[in-house]
């Protein structure tokens, strides 16, 4: 696993290499820097990593595919 800045209590692990491609749309699920509570945020998500412990934090968006 690899160690993050501490934002997220989760950990991903490089070990078994998964690719996470394509477009997302996420609903806030509470206010934040990037929104409001309901607020949808797009983006891109590229990454290998897979996640390995999912800590303690409470779920923060609701993820769906975007287009």
């Amino acid at each position: 696993s690899h160690a993050m800045t501490g934002l997220l209590g989760h950990a991903t692990s490089f070990a078994r290499p998964k690719l996470h491609l394509g477009y997302r749309e996420a609903r806030l699920l509470a206010d934040s820097p990037i929104g409001r509570t309901g607020g949808l945020v797009r983006g891109h998500e590229f990454h290998y990593a897979a996640l390995v412990a999912t800590g303690d934090d409470e779920p923060f968006v609701e993820l769906a595919d975007g287009q």
